[in-house]
């Protein structure tokens, strides 16, 4: 284990000055807030991944826009719907930066 531990404290490198964008990547359950998904669907980057998504979930049978626009306050007492959430949410937030500098 240490030998492994001491491998990768060799790669560690400096840091550039370079100013990057910022991301968030959600993590799972209990990370999440009540209609994040829709608050987050204000960001245009978002919604447009989430569109993409949303069409190649439907023949599948899953409405991903509907399920983040619409839902009631026990919708994502469903697991099968919060682990569509925030898979969706934390793959369309990585596609791209949710806010360009």
């Amino acid at each position: 284990m240490w030998s492994n531990a001491c491998a990768l404290l060799c790669c560690v490198q400096k840091v550039s000055s370079e100013v990057r964008p910022v991301w968030f990547v959600f993590a799972g359950m209990g990370t999440q807030w009540p209609h994040m998904g829709r608050d987050l669907m204000t960001l245009d980057c978002f919604r447009e991944s989430i569109m993409q998504s949303d069409a190649l979930l439907r023949p599948y049978g899953v409405q991903l826009c509907d399920l983040l626009m619409d839902s009631k306050d026990d919708t994502f007492n469903d697991t099968v719907n919060s682990f569509i959430g925030i898979a969706a949410i934390q793959v369309d937030s990585s596609t791209q930066p949710l806010y360009k500098t």
